[in-house]
């Protein structure tokens, strides 16, 4: 049995006080994992792509909600509700009961955010076309957070079949929930729990001291720093964090929205000449919309490459595995 604490640790979440478990073989190379070709992504859309009369403006139906125009008047971001959606604002506003058992109503919004052009990938964006998605996420977050009953805005980027992409056509979604999702729920009370006992957010920690070791930080400018975090619950995983302390996204300015941009292009674009044509998921968190405060709470943005698949240690003890030490990744990445 191998006991090299550099082969193998557990690293507990400071956020989520969640364990994760890195297991990274001595002998591997960071090429190991680069993805020499396109993954398929098995659906319609080669053949007939739905979302092209809605970005050629040939569409007149009501699910276009709004759509983000450059200077010249051009469209580059489409908000379209889901055709198929998870929730629905039609549905009543209502708390369910059986017996010993809670629900509640399906009752949200599921919507897509579709880019202009079907064949570029977003790290490709420039970064004034990269900056008006996030002023759609914004924009869109600030509409629906004065809804009723609206308790969450989850935003998230699915790339390739392994992230769950099931159109090729470049697009983002957002789902607006009556509940809290139970991930953002342990977030919440691990930032609270960290905020009381140490009298000092824990974003703010976590940043002083990477900023001081600089063993996992990979991109920073004025506004935001880019990193693999400590606890990496996959191999090459990024997170995006704010310098300043705001606990909702929508109510960022746009030079913070500008420098968000810069760095995700910066992370696309070395997981590209890193990883190749990597699968992976973006999440944008934020603190909930439902008028109380979260004053210990951070929004950030987290990208997950989608490098290995589940085993039963993964699904049977809810744990994560990450093969890659995060400060390895964070090297590999810096130089690409």
């Amino acid at each position: 049995m191998n006991t090299n604490s550099k082969v193998q640790e557990f690293r507990q979440d400071l956020l989520s006080g969640e364990w994760i478990l890195v297991s990274a073989n001595r002998t591997a190379r960071p090429n190991h994992f680069k993805i020499t070709h396109s993954q398929p992504t098995t659906n319609i859309s080669q053949l007939v792509n739905p979302f092209l009369p809605i970005v050629n403006e040939e569409s007149d139906s009501e699910e276009v909600v709004m759509v983000v125009r450059d200077g010249r008047g051009q469209g580059v971001v489409y908000n379209v509700l889901n055709k198929y959606p998870m929730v629905h604002l039609d549905y009543p506003r209502k708390s369910l009961s059986e017996g010993p058992y809670r629900g509640h109503s399906a009752y949200g919004s599921h919507e897509v955010f579709i880019y202009k052009d079907p064949n570029l990938p977003i790290r490709d964006f420039s970064l004034k076309k990269m900056g008006y998605m996030f002023e759609a996420f914004q924009k869109r977050s600030l509409e629906l957070m004065h809804s009723d009953g609206i308790e969450y805005i989850f935003i998230f980027h699915n790339h390739g079949q392994d992230a769950g992409a099931s159109i090729m056509h470049p697009h983002s979604q957002l789902i607006a929930s009556p509940i809290i999702p139970d991930g953002i729920e342990r977030m919440l009370i691990g930032a609270e729990k960290y905020y009381k006992a140490h009298k000092r957010s824990l974003f703010a920690v976590m940043l002083d001291y990477e900023r001081e070791y600089k063993k996992r930080i990979i991109f920073e400018n004025d506004d935001v720093i880019a990193l693999c975090p400590y606890a990496s619950r996959c191999a090459f995983e990024v997170e995006i964090i704010p310098k300043e302390h705001k606990p909702h996204f929508p109510f960022i300015v746009q030079s913070v929205r500008d420098s968000l941009a810069e760095a995700y292009k910066y992370v696309l674009q070395s997981y590209f000449r890193a990883l190749g044509e990597v699968d992976y998921n973006m999440y944008l968190y934020t603190a909930p919309c439902n008028g109380k405060p979260y004053d210990y709470f951070r929004w950030f943005v987290r990208l997950s490459p989608k490098l290995s698949r589940l085993g039963g240690y993964e699904t049977g003890a809810d744990t994560d595995v990450c093969t890659v030490f995060p400060e390895q990744a964070a090297e590999v990445l810096r130089v690409h």
